[in-house]
């Protein structure tokens, strides 16, 4: 049996994620097929070493998303939303994050997303 060459690895790895992406697409409809969420979640459980959960967008930051959109709305507010992640991105900063432990780092996320939040009702109560 021949070993596989890294351009053969990486060829079978961009078809995996390929095949995450049209899977997750079709998962995250509305009623979505069994079959479809089977295939995903295999998937999933398949390559768990190539993190494919990683390249969606995480609940602490989806946290954050929803949390601008309440405070400055979807179709207006782009430029202060741009402001207030960088200025989130520049806390978790601050704080560590990119040096910290994983447990150090959710600890840092869920400071950064309470913060984000107080601001927003105080907003919202003005």
């Amino acid at each position: 049996m021949k070993a596989k060459t890294v351009s053969s690895i990486s060829k079978d790895a961009d078809k995996i994620k390929q095949e995450f992406h049209v899977l997750l697409v079709k998962a995250n409809k509305e009623d979505p097929k069994p079959a479809d969420v089977k295939a995903l979640s295999d998937l999933l459980y398949r390559n768990k070493d190539m993190k494919l959960w990683d390249t969606i967008l995480g609940m602490g930051a989806l946290a954050e998303h929803t949390a601008l959109e309440a405070v400055l709305g979807t179709n207006r507010g782009q430029g202060s939303r741009m402001c207030w992640k960088q200025r989130l991105e520049a806390l978790r900063s601050d704080l560590g994050h990119a040096s910290a432990s994983p447990l150090e780092r959710l600890i840092i996320q869920q400071v950064t997303l309470c913060w984000l939040n107080l601001n927003a009702v105080r907003v919202q109560a003005l």
